[in-house]
């Protein structure tokens, strides 16, 4: 039995894929191309209506390019939406929501026996999924999820219908997972969650326990954590994420925006003056620290004069990066029933943090040039191209063509050049 997976959304769906993968293979699956497969797994994602889309496009194409393959739904959306009534169910075959997914070989199988249960999606799990990944085959970079689950309910987000309540994984699960990652070739971990500062608490622990979990392990260089919330990144963690050599200095400081009068309509637990000292207090700590963030245009009821004060602030935090989107509207949240910004002010609000997202990015990048930059190679392209990221995460391609592979090495590489995205350079430790 062949099986194929299509994969929406986060990094945390993305380990979970690989989770089921691994599921799928121990029941004796075959993993093939999605035109190949008899089965096709499909992790879903619904955070903005334009996943939905995205979802029920692909889900359409699916059925019309592979008629006899059986379609398992999984992930989010069925999970937040399960007791809507939805094209994208009627195109499944076999639903299931984020609990359970272990179970998937075995109801796929029971179906294909003639069973003809079809929405599986239940409550979410009390504990976080005993599920786990165990190689990263051909990959230098390996995921982990430590957690799941959000209790913040910002008054725009459905995902705590999707992920239910905050659980974390037992600190020693963390490290056989990192073995088994770093057995398979990986030197760097990123350890990632739905809500990854609140790791831990129901343990007495905190995010750096995770940290110094999978930066015990020898073979493992590199360590790395994925978004981050304001409010709880205190100098005392800080303190003890810098006394962890491994520890890289890049974080995604979630921001949403940079007014505070929006933030409070947002229900986010932080205000600007809180989260400009926090982006102080780590440029102070660590010596190179990225920082990026997100950014919502067109929050319901923003005025014109609110979406120019986050813009000011948002250019006084000298942002590695922004990642910009509109305010998407979800149903049966708080924000539904505020007064909601015209689409075409959304996008052009949206157009504009994202020229000065640009504008930040490539001053972030050019302050690199003539500096050198230990950089671990992920990738070579067929024209001989290399490329890999610094330990703050910063894109760095070599000038020159090599032929030979430098995948899984790490190499200081002297920048002589930066655009908005991307950092050039060549080796200069020949």
């Amino acid at each position: 039995m062949r099986v194929a997976f299509v994969t929406f959304g986060c990094k945390v769906n993305t380990y979970e894929t690989q989770c089921m993968r691994e599921c799928f293979l121990s029941h004796g699956f075959e993993e093939s191309a999605v035109s190949a497969a008899d089965v096709i797994v499909i992790n879903s994602c619904t955070v903005t209506q334009t996943a939905d889309r995205k979802l029920l496009k692909e889900m359409r194409s699916l059925k019309k390019s592979c008629p006899g393959a059986l379609i398992c739904l999984t992930g989010c959306y069925p999970q937040a939406h399960k007791d809507e009534n939805s094209d994208v169910f009627e195109l499944s075959d076999i639903i299931s929501g984020t609990s359970e997914r272990e179970l998937l070989p075995q109801r796929v199988m029971s179906f294909l026996s003639g069973s003809s249960i079809k929405r599986g999606a239940g409550e979410w799990e009390k504990e976080i999924s005993t599920l786990t990944v165990s190689y990263s085959e051909g990959h230098t970079r390996g995921y982990i999820k430590i957690q799941d689950g959000c209790d913040m309910r910002c008054s725009y987000c459905i995902i705590p219908d999707a992920r239910g309540h905050m659980r974390s994984k037992p600190v020693e699960v963390i490290k056989r997972e990192v073995s088994a990652l770093a057995e398979s070739g990986c030197t760097e971990i990123v350890l990632v969650g739905i809500n990854i500062m609140f790791f831990g608490r129901e343990f007495g622990l905190d995010i750096s326990h995770a940290v110094q979990a999978a930066a015990e392990n020898e073979s493992i260089r590199r360590v790395r954590i994925s978004s981050v919330e304001p409010e709880r990144m205190d100098i005392p963690l800080l303190m003890r994420l810098r006394a962890e050599e491994k520890f890289c200095p890049s974080f995604h400081l979630s921001l949403q925006s940079g007014c505070d009068t929006v933030l409070k309509r947002m229900r986010r637990h932080y205000d600007t003056a809180l989260y400009s000292e926090t982006v102080s207090n780590i440029r102070s700590m660590f010596e190179d620290a990225a920082i990026s963030t997100d950014i919502m245009t067109g929050f319901p009821e923003e005025t014109r004069e609110e979406h120019r004060i986050s813009m000011d602030f948002v250019e006084s935090m000298g942002f590695a990066r922004v990642h910009v989107f509109p305010f998407s509207l979800r149903k049966n949240t708080p924000a539904q029933s505020m007064v909601q910004v015209p689409r075409d002010t959304v996008k052009r609000r949206a157009a504009e943090m994202t020229v000065l997202s640009e504008k930040l990015s490539l001053a972030y990048n050019q302050k690199y040039i003539g500096k050198s930059l230990e950089v671990l190679f992920e990738r070579e392209r067929s024209d001989g191209t290399h490329r890999g990221h610094s330990k703050n995460y910063l894109n760095v391609e070599l000038e020159e063509k090599l032929p030979f592979s430098l995948k899984g090495q790490y190499k200081d590489v002297l920048i002589t050049s930066a655009g908005t995205n991307t950092l050039r350079g060549s080796i200069s430790d020949k």
